[in-house]
C-alpha cells in the first residue's frame, strides 16, 4: 500500500510462514531498537524477539522512505514502526473485553511532522474496529496520543517502603510465604495470572513477553538475555492456592540496601501485602522499592503508614474506544441509570449519540438519534475522554469540571451521573 510516491507501507504478521518473515521481524526489531535508543541485540536476543513476536502474532507495519539517499540508514531501514496484538482487559464485565494491544510505535526524527503516524494509526485503528471493542497502549511519551483519541484510564504509583526495622501489620494475613524458582513456577504463573486477569479491575492478560520477563528467561527489550541475580517469592493462601508472586534483586540504590521490585503478581489484596512484606523483613534491608495500585492495601496494614512513601503517580493504561456499543455493554456497572453519550471523534470511528440503559447492572446500548430521548440527560465529549471515563479513574463530575464535557440535564439526573461509577480504582500490572 503506497502512502505516497515518496513512502511505502509494509504490513506483515510475525508468525507468517513466509521463508523471509525472520528477516523481516529482525529489521522491525533493530528499528524499534534504535528508536527507543536501545542497543540492537546480539543474535541470541533476536531469536528470543522472534519467538516472542510470532507466540503474539504481532501485526507489523513498517513505513519506507524509497526517495532515501545511498548513505542514508532508511535506505534499508524503516522510517516508522508500529505494531499490535490481541489482548484481553477486565473492565468489570462478566467477561474480560478483547482489547486490541498497540505497541513498538517509533518514527524516525527526519520523518516527524510529514503526518506518517496519523496515517497508521488512522488505518490501524479502522481495521480493529472491526474486531475489537477498544485499543490500548502504554505511552512512552504521554502528548501524543491523545489526539488519536486515547485517554489514560488507570495509573500506578512508584513506591518505596522504608524498612529498616522490617514491618508490622495491624492485622494478620493468613498463609505463608515461600522462596521458589522462576523455571519451578512455569505452570503456575500462567495460572496465577490468569486468575489475576479476571480478579483484578483494570488489568491486562500476561503477553509472552511478560511470563517470560517474570521467570527470569529474558531481560528486558533491550538486550533480550538471561537475566542475572534474579530472587522469587510465592504466596500460597489458607487454601494451599498460589495467589500471588514477586520477582526482585538486591539493589544498592543511592547507599541504601534496597529489595527491587521486577514485578508482583497478586489475584488478591492478602496476597500482595505478604509478598511486600516478606520483601520488607529481609535481613540488612532498609527499603524495598516498586511501582503497584494508586490504592496500595499495604498501607491499610501498616501499623506505621509512613513506612510507605510515593515517589510518583504515573499514567499506566491508555484506552481508545473504537465501538461504543459493543465497549460499554462489554464494561460491568454498581449503578444502574440511563444516560445519552454524544461522542464527538475526529476519525469517525466511534462518533454518534448512544443510549447507555443499565438495570440490576445489566446494560443495554444502542445508537439513536438524540431527538427521540429528548428528556434524558445527556454527556457531550471526545472520544479520549471516553476513554479517561472508562474504567471509572476519572467520574462524570470530574471531567465537568475540568471543561473536558458538557452536559445537557433531563429526567434521572442523579443516577445518570454515577452510572460510570466503579467498584474499586483500576490497576493495570503489565506493560506492553
Amino acid at each position: 500500500m503506497s502512502v505516497s510516491e515518496e513512502f511505502e507501507t509494509q504490513v506483515r504478521r510475525a508468525d507468517d510462514p513466509s521463508s523471509d518473515t525472520a528477516g523481516v521481524v529482525e529489521q522491525f526489531q533493530r528499528a524499534t531498537a534504535i528508536g527507543f535508543h536501545e542497543a540492537v541485540t546480539e543474535a541470541a536476543g533476536r531469536e528470543v524477539f522472534l519467538k516472542i513476536a510470532r507466540a503474539q502474532r504481532l501485526l507489523m507495519r513498517m513505513v519506507f522512505d524509497r526517495s532515501a539517499s545511498p548513505e542514508s540508514r532508511h535506505a534499508e531501514d524503516p522510517v516508522l514502526t508500529y505494531a499490535g496484538f490481541g489482548g484481553r482487559l477486565n473492565a468489570g464485565g462478566a467477561n474480560p473485553v478483547p482489547v486490541h494491544k498497540i505497541t513498538a510505535v517509533t518514527v524516525s526524527p527526519a520523518y516527524r511532522r510529514k503526518g506518517l503516524l496519523s496515517q497508521q494509526i488512522a488505518a490501524d485503528l479502522r481495521e480493529a474496529a472491526e474486531q475489537y471493542p477498544l485499543a490500548v497502549l502504554t505511552a512512552s511519551e504521554a502528548g501524543i496520543y491523545g489526539r488519536f483519541g486515547f485517554g489514560a484510564a488507570s495509573y500506578r504509583a512508584a513506591f518505596t517502603v522504608h524498612c529498616r526495622q522490617g514491618l508490622e501489620l495491624r492485622f494478620p494475613v493468613p498463609g505463608r510465604v515461600e522462596e521458589v524458582t522462576g523455571q519451578r513456577m512455569d505452570g503456575a504463573f500462567q495460572e496465577l495470572a490468569e486468575r489475576t486477569l479476571h480478579s483484578s479491575f483494570g488489568a491486562v492478560d500476561a503477553a509472552p513477553f511478560d511470563e517470560g520477563y517474570l521467570l527470569g528467561q529474558w531481560d528486558g527489550w533491550d538486550t533480550l538475555t538471561e537475566p542475572k541475580n534474579l530472587r522469587w517469592a510465592a504466596y500460597r493462601d489458607e487454601h494451599q492456592q498460589i495467589t500471588g508472586m514477586v520477582c526482585y534483586k538486591y539493589a544498592d540504590h543511592q547507599g541504601a540496601d534496597t529489595m527491587q521490585i521486577r514485578g508482583l503478581v497478586a489475584s488478591t489484596a492478602q496476597a500482595r501485602v505478604a509478598l511486600l512484606q516478606h520483601l520488607a523483613n529481609h535481613d540488612l534491608i532498609e527499603q524495598v522499592r516498586g511501582s503497584g495500585p494508586v490504592h496500595e492495601p499495604l498501607r491499610l496494614q501498616l501499623r506505621d503508614e509512613r513506612q510507605y512513601t510515593v515517589r510518583s503517580l504515573e499514567d499506566s493504561l491508555w484506552l481508545r474506544v473504537l465501538n461504543p456499543v459493543a465497549a460499554l455493554e462489554a464494561r460491568g456497572y454498581v449503578n444502574d441509570g440511563r444516560l445519552l453519550v454524544n461522542v464527538a471523534d475526529r476519525l469517525g470511528i466511534a462518533e454518534g449519540i448512544y443510549l447507555l440503559e443499565v438495570t440490576s447492572g445489566l446494560p443495554t446500548v444502542r445508537r439513536v438519534a438524540v431527538d427521540q430521548y429528548g428528556e434524558l440527560p445527556m454527556l457531550s465529549l471526545d472520544v479520549a475522554e471516553l476513554g479517561r471515563l472508562y474504567l471509572g479513574q476519572w467520574s462524570i463530575g470530574d471531567l465537568l469540571e475540568a471543561g473536558a464535557a458538557t452536559w445537557r440535564t433531563g429526567a434521572d439526573e442523579s443516577s445518570a451521573r454515577r452510572i460510570f461509577e466503579a467498584h474499586s480504582t483500576p490497576y493495570t500490572p503489565f506493560e506492553f
